[in-house]
């Protein structure tokens, strides 16, 4: 099909195939998902540990999602229980959920944190508040396996300042955190201190009983 089209003013003739169009607007679409897709699964691997990657909250026991359904617009949640039953795999399930929905999330270990934090003293890459910042921006906060220190001490000061900070801060944002540990809500005030124990008692505490799967997978 011949056509006149106006470029800059001068009419310029030309041929216009609709159905090249069409073609043209499929590619672009399915580009943009492709891109769409892969953005997703970037923030996937960034955010979950590569053991719990397939997990799927479909596979999520229905005891821990009549628990979930209780939670308030803005609350954390504290996931407690031995080794091996399911944490991280709950929420690693969770947070690739939220990704999928278009959200941003993060996760790490606390002591990866606190390397990062450390690091910046003798860096000048990065600053300790941008180190902060990247975990309080974030939609979703995913920290793993928090209260690790040795013979039922406290944390050092400097981790209950960083997790009282990071909770704190997310926490008058009304952005959900998710945090798990070994922990007992009985033993987190012998593990963090009053102020977190303050902090995540306000958060909706799932206890995750149950055998060890990571027993039964070896």
């Amino acid at each position: 099909m011949s056509m006149y089209v106006d470029v800059f003013g001068l009419w310029v003739h030309t041929k216009w195939c609709p159905a090249c169009e069409a073609a043209g607007k499929l590619v672009d679409i399915r580009n943009q998902r492709m891109e769409k897709r892969d953005k997703f699964y970037r923030m996937i691997n960034r955010a979950i540990p590569a053991d719990f990657r397939c997990a799927r909250v479909k596979h999520i026991p229905a005891s821990v999602k009549a628990l979930l359904k209780t939670k308030k617009e803005g609350q954390g949640i504290y996931f407690w229980g031995d080794v091996g039953r399911g944490k991280t795999y709950v929420a690693s399930a969770l947070l690739r959920n939220f990704i999928l929905r278009g959200k941003t999330a993060k996760g790490a270990c606390l002591k990866d944190i606190i390397e990062q934090l450390r690091a910046t003293f003798s860096s000048n890459h990065e600053s300790e508040k941008d180190i902060y910042q990247r975990y309080i921006r974030t939609d979703l906060l995913f920290i793993d396996d928090i209260g690790t220190a040795k013979n039922g001490n406290l944390e050092s000061d400097y981790n209950q300042e960083v997790l009282l900070k990071l909770i704190g801060r997310r926490a008058d944002q009304k952005k959900m955190t998710i945090v798990t540990s070994n922990l007992s809500p009985e033993n987190i005030l012998a593990g963090f201190g009053k102020r977190i124990f303050s902090r995540l008692h306000k958060f909706l505490i799932i206890g995750m009983t149950g055998r060890d799967r990571r027993q039964e997978r070896k």
